[in-house]
């Protein structure tokens, strides 16, 4: 039996390196997508919220470590502000980062699990998704939304 490929967003710090460090752990081999170099098999520096950057790592994974078994949509981005002090920007990019994020991995390895019929896609989110909290409106608005598409 071949080891098996995790993917993990985010990877170079926090839960994301924890994440990888757990499959690594386990017999896995690890691949990551993160903006900055991350401690695994495999790291790919890239945007997640780029689909052609976030497309061709899988592709790239793929190729050099074999079939995903794993993906883990972790990458991330926290401010914390008021609402009034949240720019467009501010909120564009954390929508980016973590909806489009997930909607990238998503749209680039499930595919390839179903012909496969095999593999997982995993979504890292938040409470604060759910109920919100002080100083993190565009935060929580962009869990929430995740967490939407997840149950979709």
């Amino acid at each position: 039996m071949s080891t098996k490929v995790a993917l993990v967003t985010g990877a170079a710090s926090g839960i994301g390196a924890a994440i990888a460090t757990r499959f690594k752990q386990n017999g896995w081999q690890v691949a990551s997508i993160d903006k900055n170099k991350s401690n695994t098999d495999l790291s790919i520096e890239a945007d997640v919220s780029d689909f052609k950057s976030v497309n061709d790592a899988v592709l790239r994974i793929e190729k050099e470590l074999g079939p995903i078994d794993a993906a883990v949509s972790n990458a991330g981005h926290y401010e914390m502000k008021s609402i009034n002090d949240v720019s467009d920007k501010s909120l564009i990019k954390m929508f980016a980062v973590h909806l489009g994020g997930f909607r990238n991995i998503a749209l680039s390895v499930l595919p390839l699990m179903r012909q496969r019929k095999n593999g997982s896609l995993i979504c890292i989110t938040s409470e604060l998704g759910i109920g919100g909290g002080e100083l993190v409106s565009h935060y929580s608005a962009a869990k929430g939304a995740q967490i939407g598409l997840v149950k979709t």
